[in-house]
């Protein structure tokens, strides 16, 4: 075959001169592809002679006989002789292409995509190369698609791939440069610029945006109860409830354009951004605030800010800690007889108390939020009547209920146990026993015995339950 037929000069295929070389202009990309049947061992020569080392050639080879070589940026040292030879067994073959130059540059887009956008107060100025650039409404937009090439080349502008004309707002230069006065949301999209002289044509595009306001988004799921040996996880916009020594997550989801710098500011007034921490606070790079071994001193509303050049947007969490409830002491340590604290027996442990007496029993709770109390007897809820009151005060964290009996009656023996139910449910109890008062009294009478006449004399004893 001939390799003259399968030359391709910028993606296109190209027809041999007839001299039978192939011309190409300068800065163009250009391929040249073969193949030679059974051919087990290829290999590409220029002018007789190894191809030179240059990063800007690239060969490539299938198991099928085939090969292709690539040349991009031509220059006027890559014209020549390009052979590609192979062999097996039975012999071996080749074919060439003469390559050669056109003597004009083809347009080369001058690309720069490090440079960052020259932004002021009234314009944004953007060179091609770069993927995109965001402009606010009513700034100038400036956009340099300058090539270079031989003859110069001729700009033609599209947005979103509709043809751009000079005139009214939009202004087109002769040197590539485009220019969007009072800039709109309609002008926002994907700018492109082709760059054409008789060597061939370059394109190239770059995406204009508006910046969108920040937005925080809190996921519609229902928060997650507490439990008292697990951390918790929320997201900025819920309330946050923790027990007292876990450790707290408190996520952030948010969207803009530009992408959003996250700020947190904690209940004290100090504020944190992503990246940074203090104390037990940190907020990780995604915005997540994290705190440690959570206090009740950390209660608060804590306001997540997500802010760009567009706005800013707010979300609160109002934080509440919990603790566990627990009672200050056992509820047997804490009985009382008119008005007299009793130590209950060891060997019973339990408290007696005489009938006719009166009693009370103090359970003092530790607990945030301030449990909710009741009482029982055995198996029955107390209420409050002539002789059994409750009174319930709350200071600060501690609870206090205390239950009294007035004129202690047989009926009121038994367990009583004090329930404090809340965030967390726990109870204790005291086993109280009563005692019945007995009265002894002492009877003696004398008198003569009927037969000696000598004097007798006869006692009673006579218990009396009171």
């Amino acid at each position: 075959m001939e390799l003259k037929d399968n030359v391709l000069v910028g993606g296109q295929a190209v027809v041999a001169l007839e001299s039978g070389a192939v011309a190409v202009s300068r800065g163009s990309r250009f391929s040249v592809s073969g193949a030679i049947s059974g051919g087990s061992s290829l290999s590409w020569q220029k002018d007789g002679r190894a191809l030179p080392t240059d990063s800007r050639q690239e060969v490539k080879t299938t198991g099928q006989g085939s090969s292709s070589l690539f040349v991009r940026d031509f220059r006027s040292s890559d014209t020549g002789m390009y052979t590609l030879s192979g062999a097996n067994d039975a012999g071996s073959a080749s074919s060439s292409v003469q390559i050669t130059s056109t003597g004009a540059d083809a347009p080369q887009i001058l690309r720069m995509p490090s440079q960052a956008p020259v932004v002021t107060s009234g314009s944004v100025e953007a060179t091609m190369g770069q993927r995109s650039v965001m402009i606010t409404r009513g700034q100038t937009l400036k956009i340099r698609g300058s090539a270079r090439g031989s003859p110069p080349p001729a700009y033609q502008w599209n947005r979103d791939g509709l043809m751009l004309t000079d005139g009214g707002r939009v202004s087109l230069g002769a040197d590539g440069l485009l220019e969007v006065r009072k800039f709109r949301s309609g002008d926002a999209g994907k700018y492109g610029v082709t760059a054409t002289n008789s060597a061939g044509s370059d394109s190239e595009t770059i995406d204009v945006v508006l910046p969108d306001r920040p937005v925080i988004t809190t996921p519609p799921v229902t928060a997650p109860s507490p439990q008292p040996d697990q951390d918790m996880q929320y997201f900025a916009g819920q309330n946050a409830r923790i027990y007292r020594g876990r450790n707290l997550k408190l996520a952030v989801q948010a969207s803009g354009r530009p992408v959003p710098g996250l700020t947190w500011r904690l209940p004290s007034g100090r504020r944190l951004k992503s990246g940074t921490s203090y104390d037990r606070f940190t907020v990780r790079d995604d915005g997540t605030l994290e705190v440690s071994d959570v206090r009740v001193s950390d209660e608060g509303t804590y306001r997540a800010i997500a802010s760009n050049v567009a706005g800013l947007a707010k979300a609160k969490s109002r934080l509440s800690v919990l603790v566990p409830n627990s009672f200050q002491q056992s509820l047997q340590q804490s009985v009382y007889v008119n008005q007299k604290r009793v130590v209950p027996s060891e060997t019973k442990g339990s408290t007696s108390v005489t009938e006719g007496q009166s009693f009370s029993i103090e359970a003092a709770v530790y607990g945030k939020p301030p449990p909710t109390m009741s009482w029982m007897l055995n198996d029955d809820e107390i209420l409050s009547s002539d002789s059994r009151s409750i009174e319930t005060s709350t200071i600060g964290d501690l609870t206090v209920s205390t239950l009294t009996v007035s004129n202690t009656g047989s009926d009121d023996a038994g367990t009583y146990t004090a329930i404090a139910d809340g965030a967390q449910r726990v109870s204790d109890s005291a086993t109280i026993e009563v005692q019945t008062l007995v009265l002894l009294f002492f009877l003696q009478k004398t008198e003569a015995h009927k037969l000696t006449g000598c004097p007798t004399t006869r006692r009673w004893f006579v218990a009396l339950e009171l």
